[in-house]
């Protein structure tokens, strides 16, 4: 039988094994991590390749995998390789994500490397001639070092020079933009936008530059802007653009205040599309990051207010920056009717202003994502957890890494003594989740699943099912129950109960890894025959509404 008449099912599981498994719907795993995966090796794209070779029927089948996930970067190449794909309209059709890597800006233009780049030729001519006369072995040495580093230079300072040449040209012309808005109108099936941040080896190189000539760093160093961010909303805009999920690692907030009109009309029309956001803010180093978020608190009120359809909402500021504004400078007592998943990072608050926050959302809330969030004085995890356990009956997963004491970790840091091994990020290694991608690049680009967080299993909750792209919970475990009574909906999942005098642990100090794991198992683990009135009543009210 010729394998081009295999039913598609079967050719779609031979292309499985070439490739990573599907992702797992955001409101039924560790929502914005990769812990919901068993761990899975590089998918060839050679394989996939070679697949889609075989005949029109593989070439079919293949394209759904190899072109499901596009990767640009805002250069000349990849801007020319991402027409290409638009001038395909049968690949366009199997876009679903699409992630935009934005690089440093090279604030000079070429004419500014131009001298630089003379210099180190001239340099480089006059020790080639000192070489050649050179009378001792240690002379020749030292030239011949001399020599590398110069050509070393001259390298680094013709890379940058056409980098920047390139970027300016790009701007210019608004090429980047013209490419965007064709390829999003192209993508009729794309669902989710990324915006990432990229280092690749020619801004390591020039850095590498700058360090050994610091004098060049006030006129020379990249500067991370917004131009990527407010090209990609331009172009998604003007594109009628169908994503509904938008994620960056990368949002520097340098909007004006106070906005002019068209720019927020922009962004409440982009917010008011979205289902999912997912927020990672970056702060310059002359930025007070308190003070930027109250005069940003206006517009944080306007886009929420408009975001009607969000599901999955997570914000995150700067690594270690534990900003201390209020929840709600940010969140401004919004109810978000349809939301699924909530995750917050880096900031001090008090117990009340989560459990609100909680509380507000407590009927559609299934995943709640709290990473190095710290309590102020005053305020206790358990608080949290007895609301979240009694309160929140369909929570299905809870992620507290690194959160504990304000006062405490403030004391630590300084000795040092603090070490928590819960990474929360990926090797460089980590390949894309959803298939290989058309467009992509080998140097040094994040690759890894949208946020990178370590959730922290919940017994074998989460085990991962091959054919599927969702996890079923476990079913719960009865003790003493007959048929009748495991029929029903809700059942005892415990021995003893919940007793509102369980001792958490919790000694308003500080917290401990294995608190943290054995808190979320807690909060998770609800009984609705033992457990106190309110999580009954809740759950009563909700089968009758």
């Amino acid at each position: 039988m010729a394998a081009s008449r295999f039913p598609d099912e079967l050719l779609l599981k031979v292309l499985r094994h070439m490739m990573h498994e599907n992702q797992v719907k955001i409101d039924s795993r560790a929502a914005l991590s990769n812990d919901s995966f068993s761990p899975q090796p590089p998918p060839s794209s050679v394989d996939l390749c070679n697949f889609r070779l075989a005949s029109k029927h593989f070439a079919e089948l293949g394209s759904q995998q190899q072109f499901s996930h596009v990767m640009a970067r805002l250069d000349q190449k990849w801007l020319d390789k991402l027409q290409e794909i638009t001038d395909k309209p049968h690949l366009c059709q199997k876009v679903k994500k699409f992630t935009l890597k934005v690089l440093a800006f090279y604030p000079q233009d070429e004419q500014a490397f131009k001298p630089l780049l003379q210099t180190t030729r001239r340099e480089m001519r006059e020790t080639e001639e000192t070489l050649r006369h050179a009378e001792t072995m240690r002379e020749k040495h030292d030239l011949e070092r001399k020599l590398w580093s110069l050509q070393t230079d001259e390298k680094q300072i013709f890379d940058a020079m056409n980098r920047a040449r390139d970027q300016h040209n790009i701007r210019n012309r608004q090429l980047d933009l013209r490419v965007l808005k064709l390829a999003l109108a192209s993508f009729t099936s794309l669902n989710h936008i990324r915006l990432l941040r990229l280092q690749d080896h020619v801004d390591l190189e020039w850095n590498d530059y700058l360090r050994r000539h610091r004098d060049l760093i006030p006129l020379f160093k990249p500067k991370w802007t917004s131009h990527g961010a407010s090209v990609l909303g331009q172009a998604f805009l003007a594109a009628g653009c169908s994503a509904r999920r938008f994620s960056s690692l990368c949002m520097e907030p340098n909007v004006p205040m106070p906005l002019s009109r068209n720019i927020e009309q922009s962004l409440t029309s982009i917010a008011s599309r979205l289902t999912t956001m997912e927020i990672q803010f970056e702060f310059g180093g002359n930025h007070d990051i308190e003070e930027r978020l109250l005069q940003l608190s206006p517009l944080f009120r306007t886009l929420f207010r408009v975001a009607v359809n969000i599901e999955t909402i997570h914000i995150q500021f700067p690594e270690s920056s534990k900003v201390s504004v209020p929840l709600e400078t940010i969140f401004h007592d919004v109810t978000w009717e349809k939301v699924r998943v909530i995750g917050f990072a880096e900031w001090k608050l008090t117990s009340d202003e989560i459990i609100e926050l909680i509380r507000r959302h407590r009927r559609s809330l299934r995943g709640l994502r709290i990473k190095e969030v710290l309590l102020k004085e005053g305020s206790r995890w358990d608080e949290v957890l007895r609301v979240l356990r009694l309160e929140v009956p369909d929570l299905r997963w809870l992620s507290l890494t690194g959160s504990d004491y304000a006062a405490w970790k403030e004391s630590q840091a300084p000795i040092g003594v603090i070490v928590d091994d819960e990474s929360d990020y990926e090797s460089e290694g980590t390949t894309e989740l959803d298939g290989s991608s058309y467009i992509d690049d080998n140097e040094g680009s994040y690759t890894g699943d949208d946020f990178e967080p370590v959730h922290m299993p919940i017994g074998n909750a989460f085990e991962h099912d091959t054919d599927s792209d969702h996890m079923e919970l476990p079913e719960p475990v009865h003790h003493g129950m007959n048929d009748e009574q495991q029929d029903h909906q809700y059942k005892c999942i415990c021995d003893s109960g919940y007793n509102d005098d369980d001792d958490l642990g919790d000694n308003g100090i500080f917290v401990t890894k294995e608190q943290r794991l054995f808190w979320q198992q807690w909060a998770l683990r609800k009984c609705y025959i033992h457990d106190p009135e309110p999580l009954r009543r809740i759950q009563f009210n909700n089968t009758i509404s």
